[in-house]
């Protein structure tokens, strides 16, 4: 998978959930929640395993603070 389609993938899941998208000034991208405070991801994932390393953060992130997905189909 190529970074912009990790990247893609990643905002869109993260926005469904709620979360907020904004640059830093070092060049990575900050996922705010206002339940879950915020994840930092790399904006150009490098390691074959970076999209369920960034997804595992942010979900990580929501059950900590007791954040429940349904799922679709489900």
């Amino acid at each position: 998978m190529a970074n912009h389609d990790i990247t893609k993938r990643i905002e869109e899941y993260a926005l469904s959930g709620g979360w907020t998208k904004e640059k830093t000034n070092g060049g990575h991208i900050r996922f705010r929640h206002p339940v879950a405070g915020f994840v930092i991801t790399a904006a150009t994932p490098s390691d074959k395993r970076a999209y369920q390393n960034q997804l595992s953060r942010i979900r990580r992130a929501e059950r900590e603070h007791g954040i429940v997905r349904v799922r679709k189909g489900s």
